[in-house]
């Protein structure tokens, strides 16, 4: 059984800690400096402008209070068991991935509009968790993904198959697949 690197997995909380801290930074001034001015650098699916920056500063604009605190409420929980399985390294590098790929995946398939938020980070992490579970098939790393899932999972399957109003459907199918695609990439490229 391998040992538990705290120091690794502690760097990983402040890193979460420090995207969170971002996340609210930058919305605080979208929203009561610039009256959401930052939002048209959100992702527009399939415009030549809508790519980039759209897929790395979405995640950190959000349409409301409510909105930002739903997601970093789910961000915490999910961001740090992601944290905690993974260590630093390898959540800095989950969380790059699932942000760009997931971003790109938005942008390609998504309905037109502006889709900004950090919820596909939120499914991306859900995604990677399940991910380790199934790919992995150690008794921990399933054990994890089942519970994620009992909690979760309800959840999120209706984010993705019936989103309320105007919610990125689309952001949150990415992120989730994003996630799993990850899981899998890193167990194929030996990283443990």
């Amino acid at each position: 059984m391998r040992r538990m690197d705290w120091p690794s997995r502690f760097r990983a909380f402040k890193a979460l800690a420090a995207l969170m801290a971002a996340m609210i930074a930058v919305h605080i001034f979208n929203a009561f400096v610039l009256g959401h001015a930052w939002d048209r650098y959100g992702i527009q699916p399939r415009g030549e402008d809508g790519f980039w920056p759209g897929v790395v500063t979405a995640p950190f604009l959000h349409v409301s209070n409510v909105h930002l605190v739903n997601n970093l409420v789910v961000l915490s929980v999910l961001g740090g068991m992601v944290a905690l399985m993974a260590g630093n390294a390898r959540f800095l590098a989950a969380t790059a991935f699932i942000v760009v790929a997931g971003g790109a995946l938005t942008w390609l398939i998504a309905r037109s509009g502006t889709h900004i938020g950090a919820s596909g980070l939120v499914f991306g992490y859900f995604g990677f968790i399940v991910g380790q579970g199934v790919f992995r098939q150690s008794i921990g790393s399933l054990l994890i993904a089942c519970l994620v899932t009992f909690f979760y999972g309800t959840s999120i399957f209706l984010g993705i198959v019936f989103p309320k109003g105007s919610v990125s459907w689309e952001a949150h199918l990415a992120g989730a697949l994003a996630g799993l695609a990850y899981a899998r990439l890193e167990l194929l490229a030996g990283r443990r």
